[in-house]
């Protein structure tokens, strides 16, 4: 029955190119080595995770995302040691975490993934500064999803409430809330919505989350916290360390 079969003709009157779409298909996260993003680490990236377990699964499945958490990179300096992650944690509040830390105890191990993206180009030392005073007020503020929770009056964070003083009087942060936060009051984020709208899954690249000042968060790196281990949660190509 050759009227089953048509001719692949882009020539014939019946041809209807758009009855056939072709999928976009996600570019696969680049892999980086460990230490070569250790040397390469600038205040502002930001670190996504994809948590083990029942818990992390019940998050990204409420928020629609691919992670459940995220983390600001803090660097105070060019030691390997500088480089910190400030994090808001269950049970633990806000706090920093040496980066090479966390990869010797291999703390990493309790995620199936951890990404991260670069903020380009680097952040001038007025927004440097603005988020290591950020970091400095926050610490030890409690973790709550209380803010993310209920309903503000307004969506608005006005930039007079974006001050040191803001800062030091505002009791907990949920993980999303904590980075949003200090991107607001690094004026990198407008202050609509407020800090507490943030999900993890809004830092994914798939959201294209829009900064401020010309800044962006680059594409998504799979780090390798060693060297030959893969990882079945994503498809990976790898790379060489690049500046």
């Amino acid at each position: 029955k050759p009227w089953r079969v048509r001719p692949n003709n882009n020539n014939s009157p019946n041809h209807k190119p758009w009855r056939v779409r072709p999928i976009k298909q996600p570019q696969p996260p680049t892999l980086t080595p460990f230490f070569c993003y250790l040397q390469t680490a600038r205040t502002g990236d930001v670190v996504l995770f994809r948590t083990r377990g029942f818990q992390g699964s019940v998050t990204r499945t409420l928020t629609w995302a691919e992670n459940d958490h995220v983390a600001m990179v803090i660097r105070s300096g060019p030691a390997p040691c500088s480089v910190m992650l400030l994090e808001a944690i269950a049970g633990r509040g806000v706090n920093t975490t040496c980066l090479l830390e966390f990869q010797i105890h291999r703390w990493y191990a309790q995620y199936n993934g951890c990404l991260v993206r670069r903020i380009e180009p680097p952040l001038s030392e007025d927004h440097t500064n603005k988020l290591n005073r950020f970091a400095m007020a926050t610490k030890g503020k409690k973790y709550s999803l209380i803010n993310v929770m209920k309903s503000p009056r307004s969506d608005t964070c006005h930039a007079n409430n974006l001050d040191d003083q803001d800062i030091k009087v505002q009791p907990t942060y949920f993980c999303s809330e904590l980075v949003a936060h200090g991107l607001q009051h690094a004026r990198l984020l407008p202050p609509s919505p407020k800090a507490s709208k943030y999900m993890p899954g809004n830092f994914e690249r798939r959201y294209n989350l829009q900064l401020l000042a010309g800044y962006t968060f680059g594409k998504e790196e799979l780090i390798d916290w060693d060297d030959g281990i893969t990882t079945s949660t994503h498809r990976i190509r790898r790379t060489g360390c690049q500046q």
